[in-house]
């Protein structure tokens, strides 16, 4: 199992905005009144990486989803992260999980058998490192100069935080950590140049 949590994030934007706000929110924190996951208005959703043999192509993984070759923090292990009560069925999507939360109002629950959840927010000063899919950046050749910009500021972020910034897109960049912040500060140099 690994030492750290992990939240991920879909656009450069929105890991942008959530080291400029100050950390990771729940909906509810951040405005919002309405909610489509798991997580219901008050939690935060990470995932921590399982032992290998748990991941097999017949389950729903967070880290999966979320994570691998996608943009993702890496999180302090001393958070007070929980497992909600795991429900493996896989209706548990769209109306289904709709129905389903509505008809359970209280507790918290996940399909994603690595997921864990977290009260409210998560402080920036919990997040140690930057996870970005490298291989997914370097294969796209039409690199916006916005998208490039807000690549920039993103690490810029980063780095002015103190934050390690990994490849994502390495299939064990986890267990690999030292020596793949190392690789990825290398392989991240080649956009600090382009404008």
């Amino acid at each position: 199992m690994s030492k750290y949590y992990y939240h991920g994030f879909k656009t450069i934007t929105d890991g942008i905005s959530i080291l400029a706000s100050g950390g990771i929110q729940s909906r509810r924190m951040r405005g919002l009144s309405s909610s489509n996951g798991f997580e219901r208005l008050d939690y935060v959703c990470v995932c921590t990486k399982r032992d290998k043999i748990a991941y097999d192509d017949d389950v729903n993984s967070a880290f999966g989803w979320f994570i691998e070759n996608q943009f993702c923090f890496i999180i302090s292990p001393d958070i007070p992260a929980f497992d909600p009560e795991y429900l493996p069925e896989d209706i548990f999507f769209g109306a289904k999980m709709a129905q389903f939360l509505e008809e359970h109002p209280e507790g918290q629950y996940t399909n994603l058998f690595d997921e864990m959840q977290v009260k409210d927010y998560i402080p920036v000063s919990k997040i140690v490192g930057l996870g970005v899919p490298v291989s997914i950046l370097n294969e796209n050749p039409y690199f916006s100069t916005k998208e490039l910009l807000s690549f920039k500021r993103l690490l810029s972020l980063a780095d002015a935080l103190g934050l390690d910034v990994i490849d994502s897109s390495e299939e064990d960049f986890i267990e690999n950590y030292e020596y793949e912040k190392e690789k990825t500060k290398r392989r991240i140099s080649i956009f600090e140049g382009k404008e």
